[in-house]
């Protein structure tokens, strides 16, 4: 059935059994079939090459042909053959240790239930990664300019927030925060901050500040003239560490100011200007497929508070071009928004938009308000408080009107007596 040569030698793989093997894993990988039937077929195909050669024998660099092609990531019953292998190869002091510590971390099994976010499982992977960021050579890995790099920090977000916690991985990982990096290690910084972030992590708010700040500095030093210049990710990164919502004053705080270039609708120039309402910010982009399809719950939100003082806001910025919904075009519009303002009304029409919509100049992606998705939804209530965040529009829209109709009464301001609809009109899954 599988193509690979034989040997009585079951210690070393030759370059053509390899080679198999990677052709009949990829060939598994990208056939259209369930996951469950992918993972019975690899390791059916891993059992029959175990009978040849051993993978104990492995080299790191043999090792590193299946990982650098992300045929090991994607086939757990490979990672699980490779676990004991690449534990063994991480034992070494240098940096050929600290690489295989960080492809056994970025590459732990899949529980058996196939649930990446297994407690019990990811437990276990927590061990793992504390080897990976205690490995004597961590600091010279870390200097790298490559993906291997990124993983100290990177692979944080996909572990259990719970598991985490209870492991005090982040107490371990934190320390490393104190070391010279690449610039490509110091953008991922950010994701150590955001994991501190979870609730189920349940750091102190001492702790998650200081590793905020830790992580800011390590993000400002990493900048460059030429980053600044072209406002790349590294420098939304470090505005996303200073914000509002990183510092913990978003919420039951003033709103930051937003700056208004453009509004559909009305004369308003500043968020502040709508003070004397509840204010829904929905913060979008034309090209953003949710965020459309959200658009119906957001419609049916403008109808009920129509007649009320509720303000719905579709937050945007400049993108460079305008798209022609109607007529499927997109036009080009940088350093042009005269072209993005006049375009706007026809693509709201044609998109049934009844609410308005603005351009700002603060990105729809944030920082205050920790917009790191869209679409993202903010209410604030009649004295310019931020009451609500992190909401999402495609969920059915009585949620917020719950939401909304509390802010009204708590303000002594009419609101609609009837409970709105228990229907979801977007057909937006999580």
């Amino acid at each position: 059935m599988f193509s690979f040569c034989t040997s009585k030698d079951k210690s070393t793989a030759t370059v053509e059994q390899l080679t198999a093997l990677h052709n009949n894993l990829l060939d598994i990988i990208k056939s259209k079939t369930a996951d469950s039937t992918k993972t019975a077929a690899s390791k059916k195909v891993i059992d029959s090459f175990s009978q040849v050669f051993s993978f104990n024998k492995l080299s790191l660099s043999q090792i590193k042909t299946f990982n650098d092609d992300g045929i090991l990531y994607k086939s757990n019953a490979l990672r699980k053959e490779l676990q004991t292998r690449l534990a063994e190869l991480a034992k070494s002091p240098d940096i050929e240790g600290a690489k295989a510590a960080s492809i056994a971390t970025v590459n732990f099994p899949i529980a058996e239930n196939g649930d990446q976010k297994d407690y019990d499982q990811n437990i276990k992977w927590a061990e793992t990664y504390k080897n990976f960021v205690n490995h004597p050579a961590i600091g010279q890995l870390l200097l790298l300019e490559d993906n291997m790099s990124t993983s100290p920090f990177g692979r944080l977000q996909f572990l259990n927030p719970k598991a985490i916690g209870d492991s005090n991985l982040l107490q371990e990982i934190v320390k490393l925060l104190d070391m010279p990096m690449s610039k490509r290690a110091a953008h991922t910084a950010f994701i150590l901050f955001k994991t501190a972030n979870e609730t189920e992590v349940k750091l102190s708010e001492n702790d998650i500040q200081y590793i905020r700040k830790k992580c800011l500095k390590v993000t400002t030093n990493a900048i460059t003239e030429e980053d600044i210049k072209k406002n790349t990710n590294i420098v939304s990164r470090k505005k996303f560490l200073s914000g509002a919502y990183a510092k913990h004053t978003l919420l039951n705080n003033p709103a930051p100011e937003l700056n208004i270039n453009w509004i559909s609708k009305g004369n308003e120039t500043e968020l502040s200007d709508f003070k004397g309402k509840v204010v829904i910010l929905d913060f979008w982009a034309t090209w953003c497929s949710p965020c459309i399809a959200s658009f119906p719950n957001i419609r049916k939100l403008e109808e009920r508070y129509k007649n009320y003082p509720v303000e719905i806001i579709g937050v945007t910025s400049l993108q460079g071009y305008h798209l022609d919904k109607e007529n499927k075009k997109r036009i080009p519009a940088k350093d042009q928004p005269e072209i993005e303002y006049e375009g706007m009304p026809s693509f709201m029409t044609f998109l049934g938009m009844t609410w308005k919509v603005a351009f700002t100049e603060q990105e729809e992606f944030n920082p205050d308000f920790g917009v790191t998705g869209i679409p993202h939804v903010a209410i604030i209530d009649p004295k310019g408080v931020v009451r609500y965040n992190m909401l999402r529009p495609y969920h059915a829209p009585y949620l917020e009107a719950e939401k909304i109709d509390k802010l009204l009464e708590e303000s002594g301001l009419p609101f609609p007596k009837d409970p709105m609809t228990k229907e979801n009109y977007s057909n937006v899954k999580d």
